[in-house]
């Protein structure tokens, strides 16, 4: 009994196969063990039907697309776990096919999001030689971040 599920751009084929194996989509297996194919057809459903508004935003001098819901590492924050911040430098706002760009940010858009951990990226090791000359150096570093949930894109 094999179902078609046609979402968007996504054409997800659910076929009946012995565990863990049970979803095909484009040729590939998914991973899953006690899932119905109904159950990941309304899951998609919900992804796709909702609004799709996201936003570029500039933050420890980088930029970031961001949308609602989605989990960002900036820069370190001077920021305590479980705060709200507001990032008011937003270059772009997207929703569906309509965008609104700043010269350079717009006016009165912020970003609201949730300070999820503080913490260390992994280190990076720094090795300088120079050949003949008896000379090397080890250095390491390791950056700092803050991982941030993005809440409520408002323009």
């Amino acid at each position: 009994m094999d179902e078609r599920f046609n979402i968007g751009f996504l054409d997800l084929v659910a076929v009946t196969l012995p565990p863990p194996h049970q979803f095909i989509s484009d040729g590939t297996c998914l991973l899953t063990r006690d899932i119905s194919s109904s159950m990941i057809a309304r899951y998609l459903e919900h992804i796709f039907s909702e609004s799709n508004m996201y936003a570029v935003i500039r933050t420890g001098g980088k930029q970031y697309r961001v949308s609602a819901g989605a989990k960002i590492k900036v820069e370190q924050i001077p920021a305590g776990v479980g705060a709200e911040v507001s990032l008011d430098q937003v270059l772009m706002i997207g929703e569906g096919e309509t965008v609104k760009i700043g010269t350079p940010v717009l006016s009165g858009a912020t970003v609201t999001a949730k300070v999820i951990s503080q913490g260390r990226h992994p280190k990076v090791k720094i090795f300088k030689m120079r050949r003949r000359k008896h000379y090397q150096k080890h250095q390491g570093h390791r950056q700092n971040y803050t991982e941030l949930e993005i809440g409520i894109i408002s323009a």
